[in-house]
């Protein structure tokens, strides 16, 4: 862990699982964030009903769950690209307050592509 790095181009959005997991962090003051890296790669799973990480993929309720790394990071940054998308009246302003970034009138006004990869660059900040 610590040395893959994940990136797009096309999205200028780049991260660390490290950097994911500070996003997180942030948001959740009690996760710590260095523990929380080191499980979402690999063969681990998060059991939402209760709220724990194991290397079981069946849980009790015998539902098969994905792995950490597609629970806390593809199917978040999934929903994000699909709300964008989607119906963009109803879903930016839930979107913009759920991720704590700010678009303008103008901005929600833009094309697709153009305004996913600026949500991504508010969200995840700018890298060169």
């Amino acid at each position: 862990m610590g040395n893959v790095i994940f990136a797009s181009g096309r999205y200028s959005i780049c991260f660390s699982l490290q950097s994911f997991a500070n996003i997180y962090s942030s948001k959740y003051r009690e996760l710590d964030s260095i523990g929380f890296a080191k499980r979402l790669w690999g063969d681990m799973f998060y059991d939402p009903a209760t709220r724990k990480f194991t290397r079981k993929q069946q849980f009790s309720s015998q539902t098969q769950a994905p792995r950490t790394f597609v629970h806390f990071i593809l199917e978040p940054m999934y929903k994000l690209f699909s709300q964008v998308v989607g119906d963009v009246d109803t879903c930016l302003p839930k979107l913009q307050e759920h991720l704590g970034i700010k678009l303008t009138r103008e901005e929600q006004k833009m094309n697709v592509r153009p305004l996913i990869t600026l949500i991504c660059q508010r969200f995840f900040g700018t890298f060169t």
